[in-house]
């Protein structure tokens, strides 16, 4: 895989469809639940000491937490903008409740045909 494909669903200039935004928010949301499930195994290790559990918890998971927040968001920008929004209301994939209502939306909402503005990220990367 080129970091150029990595690196690219981070950008949020493009548009998606429906299925690669499922794509991305499953995996995303897969991604979310392996970190959450790995914390008890790496709590009970006996060769990790009190420090580097403390560095993890407050260092190494915030961040791959942050990580997959943002992927989640810009994913969402991207979904906006093929259904003809503005990517600021991805905004509320940050907000507790809101962002359940918003995921539906975006898996259940066509694309429009009509040009946004934005290139399909699909045209791109291929």
């Amino acid at each position: 895989m080129h970091w150029s494909r990595l690196a690219i669903g981070f950008c949020p200039q493009f548009r998606t469809g429906r299925r690669l935004y499922a794509y991305e928010t499953a995996g995303a949301l897969l991604a979310g639940l392996i970190l959450w499930l790995m914390i008890n195994p790496i709590a009970d290790a006996e060769f990790i000491s009190d420090e580097m559990l403390m560095w993890i918890g407050r260092v190494v998971y915030p961040l791959f937490i942050n990580l997959i927040l943002i992927f989640m968001t810009v994913s969402a920008v991207r979904r906006l903008h093929d259904a003809g929004h503005s990517g600021a209301w991805a905004l509320f994939v940050i907000c507790p409740g809101a962002n359940l209502f918003l995921m539906l939306y975006l898996l259940l909402r066509p694309g429009v045909e009509r040009p946004t503005g934005w290139r399909r990220l699909e045209d791109a990367v291929s």
